[in-house]
């Protein structure tokens, strides 16, 4: 599976606040994981 904005779409799509995600690829782009490391308001996410 190769990472695509209809993969972060669909888990960011229903957020009320920003989310700043750290996204773990293999060699070949393929999504190992996601993790969300911060959260903020709309237009502020402390890293």
């Amino acid at each position: 599976m190769v990472v695509s904005d209809s993969i972060l779409h669909a888990a960011t799509a229903h957020e009320t606040r920003e989310q700043f995600r750290i996204l773990f690829l293999d060699k070949r782009n393929a999504l190992m994981a996601d993790e969300v490391q911060g959260r903020g308001t709309v237009d502020h996410t402390p890293v």
